[in-house]
C-alpha cells in the first residue's frame, strides 16, 4: 500500500477554475479524473489524491483557440521548484506538456510507472476533452484501469 497520497499534477487552472482547488471541477479535467478513478465522492477523491497544478493562473487560450496556452519556461520553473516535495511519492503527470516540464522525454510511455530521482512517475494522457485520446473506448478503459490499480497498490 502506498503510504502517501498519489500526486496528480495538471497544467493550470481552467479559465473558470479555482487555483486553490486544482483538478476538482465536476465538469472538466477534475471530473474526468474522479470518474476514471472510480471514486464517487469528492471527499474520497480528495483523500486519495494530492492535487496540484504547475501554473497558478489560467494562461489564456492558445492561438488556434482549441485549448489553453502552456508557457514552457514557467512550467519548467514550477516543476523544478516542486521536485523536492515529490521525493518518495507516486506522481501522475497529466499530459505530455507537464511531463516535458519535469524533463521527461516525448518517448516515455503513457500509463507506466518509472522510478527516477527517488520519485515514481507516470505520464497520463491530458484529461481535457480537446485530447483526441479520449475518443477511443479502449483509451478510456485503459486509463481507468491504470488509475484504479494505482489506488489499490
Amino acid at each position: 500500500m502506498i503510504s502517501k497520497k498519489i500526486v496528480l499534477i495538471g497544467q493550470a487552472p481552467s479559465r473558470s477554475g479555482n487555483p486553490l482547488t486544482p483538478l476538482t471541477t465536476k465538469h472538466g479535467d477534475g471530473g474526468r479524473m474522479q470518474k476514471l478513478s472510480g471514486i464517487t465522492s469528492r471527499k474520497e477523491y480528495l483523500k486519495t489524491f494530492e492535487l496540484r497544478n504547475l501554473l497558478n493562473e489560467w494562461p489564456g487560450h492558445n492561438k488556434n483557440g482549441k485549448g489553453d496556452l502552456f508557457p514552457d519556461s514557467l512550467a519548467k520553473e514550477s516543476a523544478y521548484s516542486m521536485r523536492s516535495s515529490l521525493r518518495d511519492h507516486h506522481v501522475i503527470l497529466l499530459g505530455r506538456g507537464v511531463a516535458k516540464a519535469f524533463g521527461m522525454s516525448r518517448d516515455e510511455p503513457l500509463l507506466r510507472w518509472t522510478h527516477k530521482q527517488s520519485t515514481t512517475w507516470a505520464i497520463f494522457p491530458h484529461p481535457s476533452g480537446v485530447n483526441i485520446w479520449w475518443n477511443r473506448k479502449t483509451s478510456v478503459l485503459t486509463s481507468s484501469i491504470f488509475l484504479r490499480e494505482a489506488i489499490k497498490a
